[in-house]
């Protein structure tokens, strides 16, 4: 593959069968980190249809935000934020949800994992440090 920039919004990526033309476009800014963002994760499809659209970002500011997106005044808004407080973490390079939505699962700069469950009762869709003990059979 071979890309080569049309314009600073437009960019063709040339393949062995065809060219393809990308248009580039700010829609909106997810504004609420205070340091770069590694990952930002869209939450698997629901078969109803009926979730908001929503997404996840983890950043080296040691937080991970849950956003939904507001149709009315088209801006993703924050609506659950978790993280390590203190420490010696260096932030997240990734999170992600589990296929139900139910979990999120996050991985740190020094290899560490943080396992999230969501209260998809709430309205708030808090996060709560989900706990599993392994035992031996």
């Amino acid at each position: 593959f071979e890309y080569r920039f049309v314009f600073s919004s437009r960019f063709l990526v040339n393949s062995p069968d065809s060219i393809i033309e990308y248009a580039i476009s700010l829609e909106s800014v997810l504004y609420g980190h205070e340091d770069w963002i590694y990952t930002v994760r869209f939450e698997p499809r629901k078969l109803d249809g009926r979730q908001p659209l929503t997404l996840i970002s983890a950043s080296m500011d040691k937080t991970m935000v849950v956003w939904t997106y507001d149709e009315e005044n088209a801006v993703w808004i924050d609506v659950a934020r978790a993280g390590d407080i203190g420490g010696t973490t260096l932030g997240f390079y990734g999170a992600t949800f589990d296929q139900t939505g139910e979990f999120v699962l996050a991985h740190g700069y020094q290899g560490a994992l943080h396992l999230w469950r969501r209260d998809l009762k709430s309205v708030n869709l808090n996060l709560n440090l989900a706990f599993f003990i392994l035992k031996e059979k």
